[in-house]
């Protein structure tokens, strides 16, 4: 059954191949303007794939989750505002699938933006593709599940609340720079647009940057992580200086320290997208952190309210137990690079 019908705009995004929660339902609604589904959303029409060529329509044939913005339109012939709204609420939708946890996307995800008239969906209005998220083929893979949809779909609710405002600027740095991070597919550019996200919350002062990113992270993630912290640091460090960001891992041999390296990064990135995800679900705390004064002050905050504020600290542990540290290969590292 088709979930695009005549009279509608709507705007897609396509996975041809991620890997999704074997319970997913094969279709559901989780807005009122946003669906999921599992199959193609629409009769790919002659006309239709003419628009995308057969090789991007064979991509929607095969793809394995679809997410759907859409709604009727008296006018569907012409672009307008409308095809704005719904290309902008499905993209929030993605980014914020991504930030709901690690994503697998072995191909890079595409956005399909038109109308459907007469029963046929002859009117493509826009074809665009989206930078593909790094894959990692040795961590042990949870697929797409309707909790995560649900969630994304929560994130992109509230997204629209800081995005072009004054208020939340550094939020909204910090965001940019975890889809950095997230495309990058260079585990030390990684590592050091996700650090720039947790300094992002940590604030430090100038001159005592690294010592308040090792003390001020304890709000994230309990005692006991000064070294993990510091590590990060110089890492991140030797990645904005220029020098090779090896260079601050201490392990005997080189695959050794690409091995650490690529298990930072995974860290980092869980770090970051814990304290992204924290401000996004409370309120509370997000007025907190909503102009630079105001982040200020929250670490002026008595230790234990600060920590009643923030809540439960991330378990870095159970991120490093899903690394299969068996599976990292040469190439996973970029030792058999010629």
């Amino acid at each position: 059954m088709n979930l695009i019908k005549p009279g509608e705009k709507y705007a897609l995004v396509v996975f041809p191949e991620t890997i999704v929660d074997q319970n997913l339902p094969s279709q559901g609604q989780v807005a009122a303007d946003l669906w999921f589904c599992r199959n193609p959303p629409l009769d790919l029409s002659k006309t239709w794939v003419k628009w995308i060529g057969e090789v991007r329509a064979e991509k929607v044939r095969k793809a394995s989750l679809f997410l759907i913005s859409k709604g009727p339109s008296s006018d569907p012939d012409t672009l307008d505002a409308e095809n704005e709204y719904y290309r902008r609420r499905v993209g929030n939708l993605y980014w914020s699938l991504i930030l709901s946890g690690f994503i697998y996307c072995y191909s890079p995800p595409f956005s399909i933006i038109g109308a459907v008239r007469t029963g046929d969906l002859d009117i493509v209005r826009s074809v665009g593709e989206f930078s593909q998220p790094h894959v990692f083929s040795w961590m042990d893979q949870d697929g797409i599940g309707l909790r995560r949809l649900q969630l994304a779909t929560q994130y992109a609710a509230t997204i629209p609340d800081f995005q072009g405002s004054d208020r939340f600027d550094r939020l909204s740095r910090i965001m940019r720079a975890f889809h950095y991070g997230v495309i990058s597919h260079d585990p030390s550019d990684s590592l050091h647009q996700f650090v720039r996200c947790v300094e992002g919350f940590v604030y430090p002062d100038i001159g005592r940057s690294k010592r308040q990113f090792k003390s001020r992270t304890e709000l994230f993630l309990g005692h006991g992580f000064h070294q993990l912290t510091e590590e990060l640091y110089d890492i991140r460090s030797a990645v904005e200086h220029l020098h090779d960001p090896v260079s601050a891992i201490q392990a005997e041999t080189e695959r050794e320290r690409r091995v650490i390296l690529l298990v930072r990064s995974t860290q980092t990135e869980a770090l970051a997208r814990y304290c992204i995800q924290r401000l996004l679900e409370n309120p509370t705390l997000r007025t907190h952190f909503e102009t630079d004064g105001a982040i200020r002050q929250f670490w002026t905050i008595n230790q234990d309210e600060r920590r009643r504020l923030w809540g439960n600290p991330l378990d870095i542990n159970a991120i490093s137990k899903i690394i299969r540290l068996d599976l990292i290969s040469d190439e996973d590292i970029g030792l058999n690079r010629s």
